[in-house]
C-alpha cells in the first residue's frame, strides 16, 4: 500500500466517524461499505479495514457495532500485542 492510501484511507474511515456525530454508535459494516465505494481499488483486506474503522471510532469517542467479520476488536495485524488483553 502506498503512503498515499494509507493517509486516504485513514482520511475516509475519520470522515465517515465523524459524520455519525449523532450516532449512538458507528457501524462498522456500513463503513466498510461506504468507504469501499468510495475508494473501490481499497488495498486492504476486510479485517485491516473493519481495524482501521474501529480505531477512528475510538479515537473520535464513538461505541462500535461490531456487525462486520472482526470476532473481537484488536485481532487484526494492526492492533498492538496486549491490546483488549489479547
Amino acid at each position: 500500500m502506498t503512503e498515499y492510501q494509507r493517509l486516504r484511507l485513514q482520511e475516509l474511515a475519520d470522515q465517515y466517524v465523524r459524520s455519525r456525530s449523532k450516532a449512538g454508535s458507528i457501524s462498522v459494516a456500513a463503513a466498510c461499505r461506504a468507504i469501499r465505494t468510495v475508494m473501490p481499488d481499497c488495498p486492504l483486506a476486510e479485517q485491516d479495514l473493519e481495524d482501521q474503522i474501529f480505531q477512528a471510532a475510538m479515537k473520535h469517542g464513538h461505541s462500535v457495532h461490531l456487525d462486520g467479520s472482526l470476532p473481537m476488536p484488536g485481532k487484526g495485524p494492526n492492533w498492538p500485542v496486549g491490546a483488549f488483553g489479547s
